[in-house]
């Protein structure tokens, strides 16, 4: 679920969708909190339930409770290569949408004929390329994606928001039509300092990303954790880690 779900997306396409986004934006916010810990809490705690806690991250890696040639376990693999394709689709076209501004910026994204969607193929090329050699040569490719994730979730989510509306407050401060937004907007902003906000938004922050960071060293330190690590295919092994 985790490939399926991101609260910060959803956050904003469900704020978006509403009559009024800058007034509802809680409404967003409050559904995005509830699937949040519905998703991580809820399916864990049946995961453990069921199977115990000493299950593999994927689910799928851990062989004797999910075998590979049991249907269940064919139909998860189908039901997380779906789940990753639309993921990991949807993230890639910011990428490759800045990266067509900046190498390509007048090709139409709106013109579908084949000169343009060749285009747009050779722009994203790289960036297929360089997962593809990824998922070939990297030992581990969630250990990689719990590092990156500890380096970048909480700065996106956390750091760089509660910086950048500290430094807009003060240079802003005095400012009669931030005033008249601040009145018409959300119950927290209108009733909470904007310092006590961000401040808390900067400490929730830091908080996510010494829990990221712990369980990333705790991955790459423990087989358990870690799962199997390898490099290469079948036929062509160059390094497989052994779990027993």
């Amino acid at each position: 679920t985790a490939w399926a779900y991101v609260p910060t997306f959803l956050t904003v396409e469900v704020s978006r969708a509403l009559k009024r986004p800058k007034i509802d934006f809680e409404k967003g916010l409050a559904l995005s909190a509830f699937l949040n810990i519905l998703v991580f809490f809820v399916v864990g705690i049946i995961c453990v339930r069921m199977w115990g806690a000493d299950l593999t991250d994927p689910i799928m890696a851990t062989s004797d409770k999910w075998p590979d040639s049991e249907p269940r376990s064919k139909l998860l693999f189908f039901c997380w290569f779906i789940a990753t394709a639309i993921s990991y689709a949807f993230s890639s076209m910011a990428l490759a949408t800045a990266t067509q501004r900046r190498w390509l910026p007048s090709l139409n994204l709106n013109d579908w004929s084949r000169r343009t969607s060749f285009s747009w193929f050779l722009i994203t090329l790289p960036f297929f390329l360089i997962a593809l050699l990824m998922a070939l040569v990297v030992p581990s490719l969630f250990v990689m994606l719990t590092i990156t994730t500890a380096f970048t979730v909480p700065w996106v989510n956390f750091f760089y928001p509660a910086v950048l509306y500290h430094v807009y407050q003060q240079n802003h401060q005095h400012n009669d039509k931030l005033q008249r937004q601040t009145q018409q907007s959300t119950w927290l902003i209108r009733n909470i300092p904007p310092n006590i906000m961000t401040a808390a938004l900067f400490f929730i922050g830091l908080l996510i990303f010494a829990a990221c960071a712990i369980g990333a060293i705790a991955k790459l330190g423990d087989h358990q954790l870690r799962g199997p690590m390898s490099i290469g295919c079948p036929g062509w092994q160059i390094f497989e880690d052994d779990l027993n």
